[in-house]
């Protein structure tokens, strides 16, 4: 090569079981495991090239950088990376089911899929160098830890790990990038520094979290916690937290949330959540709790903006805001005519056996998706266009 030294770019036979790489070969260094080095051959008319079988693969100090695709589905069992290596490039490990590798001290760069699907064996110690998405994408890992430093955890890096139970984050990060921790079905718990101002999309989507406390200003983006499917209870500890949609929904077990001087709750983080058990601060100028309902107040009396499933009392109500009961469960309901309005979506894809609608006024697409499994009684004066689109059981 230009530096005068020389790089592995292939194998000659047609099956190698235990590789090692070399560090000097004719008195010249060994640095570089060149890209697809031991993937045979190239994909021909849909037929995939050989991905040549490695049991055991030991890399002399020395080498520093492993390219792209150099070990992509081999195989590998056990694999000793040298301190001396620096880059990891694109997919260099990934597909090797099982493998047991190394994480060397060193390294400045892991490229996109890296080391997906291998092995780790301990806690893995994430520096602050570049790392590409989906570094550790359904790696197996049960603990991380994160160095100070670090600013931003990138997109899918440990997605569909689904053995991680413990991660430290540093007091350094400010982001975590979209689906970085999705599918992590066995992490319980997690603490996130006040330096956080961001989570994203479906950062933590099917994760096992139980409790949550955000303790930050932040912005929680579209479907962070969505499908958290053991996620009991959550606490807003700062006023300006920003809520994007499905931030928090189809939570089954939802009902402990605590907004306490939250100043902006958007309804639609908490669609297909039960909410049974919700809770503000007094201090709270915007949001009360009437009836078990997050409310807010104008001139003209309150409106539901969040209910829980089941709910029954509404007499202290004049309105039900948009999203309101989205994806609730009912019982027996009957909305009174005290309501003069239910807004669109209220109980977009809620579930009800019996219902009786005295509202003076039912909006465009309120009952959207709704099923009714027994009777239906409405008296409203006024049923907009749409107003039960694609609704069940609405035989009015």
């Amino acid at each position: 090569m230009e530096d005068n030294t020389y790089g592995v770019t292939g194998f000659s036979g047609g099956f190698v079981q235990h590789v090692t790489i070399p560090s000097m070969h004719e008195g010249i260094p060994v640095t570089r495991v060149m890209s697809y080095a031991f993937i045979q051959g190239e994909s021909f008319f849909g037929i995939p090239p050989k991905h040549l079988p490695i049991d055991t693969l030991v890399i002399e100090e020395g080498i520093t950088h492993i390219e792209e695709f150099a070990f992509e589905s081999n195989g590998i069992l056990n694999a000793q990376l040298p301190d001396s290596l620096v880059y990891v490039g694109d997919h260099a490990f990934s597909s090797n089911y099982g493998a047991l590798i190394n994480l060397p001290e060193n390294l400045t760069y892991i490229g996109e899929g890296a080391f997906a699907q291998v092995q780790f064996d301990g806690v893995v110690h994430i520096k602050d160098i570049e790392i590409g998405a989906l570094a550790f994408y359904q790696a197996g890992i049960t603990s991380v830890t994160f160095e100070e430093g670090i600013e931003t955890i990138p997109y899918g890096m440990f997605s569909g790990v689904v053995n991680l139970e413990s991660i430290e984050l540093p007091q350094s990060l400010v982001s975590i990038g979209p689906s970085a921790f999705e599918g992590t079905t066995n992490l319980r718990e997690i603490s996130f520094p006040e330096s956080l101002i961001e989570i994203g999309e479906l950062a933590f989507h099917g994760s096992g979290l139980t409790t949550l406390t955000l303790n930050s200003q932040m912005v929680i983006q579209e479907g962070a916690f969505w499908e958290n499917m053991l996620l009991t209870e959550v606490s807003f500890n700062h006023p300006e937290i920003i809520l994007g949609e499905d931030a928090f929904g189809y939570n089954p077990l939802l009902n402990d949330v605590h907004y306490n001087d939250l100043k902006s709750i958007n309804p639609r983080a908490f669609r297909f959540s039960p909410m049974n058990r919700q809770t503000v601060s007094e201090s709270n100028e915007n949001y009360t709790i009437i009836n078990h309902a997050l409310a807010k107040g104008d001139d003209t009396g309150f409106q539901v903006v969040i209910g829980e499933s089941f709910m029954e009392d509404f007499s202290m109500f004049k309105s039900i805001g948009a999203d309101a009961f989205y994806g609730r469960e009912f019982n027996d309901l009957h909305i009174p005519s005290n309501i003069i309005y239910i807004h669109p979506y209220a109980f977009a894809f809620s579930k009800f056996k019996n219902l009786t609608i005295d509202a003076l006024e039912i909006r465009q697409y309120a009952f959207y998706y709704a099923v009714a499994s027994g009777t239906v009684e409405i008296t409203s004066e006024m049923i907009h266009s749409e107003s039960f689109n694609n609704a069940t059981g609405f035989n009015h």
